[in-house]
């Protein structure tokens, strides 16, 4: 309950991420600058307890000792919603939790870290057999999976040209941007293209399927395919990239591809 009111201060300070490290005291980011919430140093068995009360289920709890990154998301009511990131520093934790909306944002809202706290809180609720994620959701999908285990279908990401969309997209904010799903413009703030630039794209731990139109338009096909040969030698079995000659970027005309991709991943949980 210390730890929830000392966290509850920080929000009503208008604190952005909170910081708890062993051998510190409480921190918070508010106004751009780190500043202490508490006077007592924690340590490294505190610390622990506190990473302990965030992670969601009891089998990563039961391995706690053997974490080295790990991230999910936590929330309570009347505080709010955190994205939580848990990290191994030789033998005590560090912890960073983000503080995000409880309402889910929308396309004029958007922001890249929130909606990946949401995803993954909504992947946990729902135990997902598989992670989807198109475009620009590929990399929502890619960060979701790394604290939810399961198959990726990635179709059309945006992998190897955030830099080149950070200097291409226009003037402004927001900035008008074609969605598929809608069929229309709609509108995305400037920072969530600036949080998707800073993203780092690991390797994929659990099997992925990518599926690339050969001339995407948008992302553009080499690209893609390139980041996939850097992660092949890595990719766990089951893993496959589906090129589809023709296709643009939407691939609307060309679902039944992606529905067999889905239908397949979601059997590769079921099977284990």
């Amino acid at each position: 309950r210390d730890v929830e009111k000392i966290i509850q201060a920080a929000v009503e300070r208008g604190a952005s991420d909170l910081h708890i490290k062993a051998g510190d005291v409480f921190r918070a980011r508010i106004d751009g600058r780190l500043v202490p919430l508490t006077k007592q140093r924690l340590t490294p068995e505190q610390t622990k307890a506190i990473a302990l009360r965030f992670i969601p289920n009891e089998e990563d709890r039961a391995r706690i000792d053997k974490i080295q990154d790990y991230d999910c998301s936590w929330g309570a009511p009347g505080i709010g919603r955190f994205r939580i990131n848990i990290l191994k520093q030789r033998s005590s934790f560090m912890i960073v939790m983000r503080v995000i909306p409880f309402e889910v944002p929308s396309f004029e809202q958007l922001d890249f870290s929130a909606v990946v706290a949401y995803a993954i809180s909504e992947a946990q609720r729902i135990a997902a057999r598989a992670i989807v994620g198109s475009s620009l959701g590929g990399l929502v999908a890619l960060d979701v999976a790394r604290a939810v285990p399961a198959p990726l279908v990635l179709i059309a990401p945006a992998l190897g040209v955030s830099d080149r969309w950070l200097t291409r997209i226009p003037a402004g904010d927001p900035i008008r941007v074609f969605n598929y799903a809608r069929n229309e413009d709609v509108s995305i703030h400037r920072r969530f293209f600036e949080e998707m630039s800073r993203v780092v794209v690991l390797t994929p731990a659990s099997p992925v399927i990518v599926i690339m139109g050969t001339d995407d338009e948008s992302v553009g096909f080499e690209p893609v395919e390139r980041t996939w040969r850097e992660w092949e030698p890595s990719l766990a079995a089951g893993s496959r990239f589906v090129t589809v000659e023709g296709g643009d970027h939407g691939l609307t005309a060309h679902v039944d591809v992606i529905a067999d991709a889905i239908t397949t991943s979601a059997k590769t949980v079921a099977h284990h």
